[in-house]
């Protein structure tokens, strides 16, 4: 597993709360991308959020995840369009664009978002250990097939999950 931290920040950005099908780079009538729930338990508490899968070209199911893990979102109003603008539609040109060069070399981009990004790192760490359990299940893949991102907090997320499941 390859981890990849980012800090960024989304002051500023445009809530919605619907997915656009742009992507840009992206032809929709060739990707297949579909939004799913993960839940947990932690702590005693439920854990949830949902998780938006393009996969890569030619495939039907997922085959080399790249996870992308969401930063704060303190008002919990972020949406996956802001997650696919930040590393693809704001790029200055298509050789720039995160998730078309992901898109295009075979990864399955399966972005995370919580439904509460206010609660403690440890609780989000193990929704994301939840979704790669799920992943990993689902679509018969090798351990050593993923890269994990996160951004801003989601590194913290994504360290700390990954960290716990050496140890667990």
């Amino acid at each position: 597993i390859l981890i990849i931290f980012l800090c960024n920040s989304f002051y500023g950005f445009s809530q919605t709360t619907t997915l656009s099908t742009f992507i840009w780079g992206i032809d929709s009538n060739y990707s297949t991308r579909q939004i799913n729930t993960v839940s947990t338990t932690s702590n005693g508490k439920t854990i949830s959020g949902k998780y938006l899968t393009i996969l890569g070209k030619n495939h039907s199911t997922i085959i080399k995840p790249y996870i992308i893990v969401e930063g704060i979102d303190f008002a919990n109003s972020q949406y996956f369009q802001q997650h696919i603008d930040l590393f693809n539609n704001s790029a200055t040109n298509l050789s720039n664009a995160l998730i078309y060069n992901l898109y295009n070399n075979g990864y399955d981009v399966v972005i995370l978002d919580f439904d509460n990004s206010t609660i403690k790192i440890q609780d989000n760490a193990m929704l994301l250990v939840q979704l790669l359990k799920d992943i990993y299940t689902n679509n018969s893949l090798s351990e050593d097939n993923y890269v994990v991102m996160g951004y801003s907090m989601g590194g913290l997320v994504a360290r700390y999950a990954l960290t716990w499941m050496d140890y667990n």
